[in-house]
């Protein structure tokens, strides 16, 4: 419910921001995005194996008719397949799932060039880095082991700050904003100290609201 709450007071604020904030050479959206990771996307059951969503608001202030910034904010929730240990099933626990949840704040300072550009739709190339925020990350725990239930399992942390570089695609059809980009994580994605736990990638889709 808090989550909810978080989500729903964000939603409002970004709308809100918007109609402050117009400009002559730019215009801002607000959306709804879905994330996987190149984990899930393989079918992979470890805890960079993730999909989530996320509410964004970005702005697109345009130099002529090539050129263009976008920097981005975003509040995602992240869903992981699996936070046991070595990612490993054991025979001595019950057959259920463990789920971390992880609530992020994204940051993109995302610059791009328009390919296409014509007076009711554009499409254009970005590119930028990324730094990824958990400020919150909760663990379910369902994998019991049989004959010691009060055992709890190993589990995996995020890192608290993440870095990424991002590659898409972005158009402008009236007045909805369309996006395809894809994530390169430039570090370990969790936090075990000197072991390397990988960099994922991570696609997402994303639809907006022009104003």
């Amino acid at each position: 419910m808090k989550r909810l709450f978080i989500f729903l007071l964000a939603g409002v604020g970004l709308i809100g921001c918007t109609q402050y904030a117009k400009a002559r050479d730019g215009d801002f959206a607000v959306g709804v995005t879905g994330e996987m990771s190149s984990e899930l996307l393989k079918g992979e059951n470890n805890i960079m194996a993730y999909g989530g969503v996320e509410l964004f608001a970005n702005y697109k202030y345009k130099f002529g008719s090539r050129l263009f910034i976008l920097p981005e904010v975003a509040i995602a929730q992240r869903w992981h397949r699996s936070n046991l240990y070595g990612d490993k099933v054991f025979s001595s626990l019950l057959p259920d799932d463990v789920r971390s949840i992880s609530s992020v704040f994204a940051l993109r300072p995302n610059f791009g060039v328009n390919i296409v550009n014509e007076s009711d739709w554009s499409l254009g190339l970005t590119t930028g880095p990324e730094m990824d925020w958990i400020f919150a990350q909760s663990h379910k725990f369902r994998f019991t082991p049989k004959d010691n239930p009060q055992v709890h399992t190993d589990r995996r942390n995020e890192k608290k700050v993440q870095w990424g570089w991002n590659i898409g695609v972005l158009a402008d059809i009236k007045m909805v904003r369309v996006g395809v980009n894809y994530k390169i994580h430039l570090g370990d994605m969790m936090d075990l100290g000197t072991f390397t736990t990988g960099k994922p990638g991570e696609l997402r889709i994303s639809v907006g609201y022009r104003f």
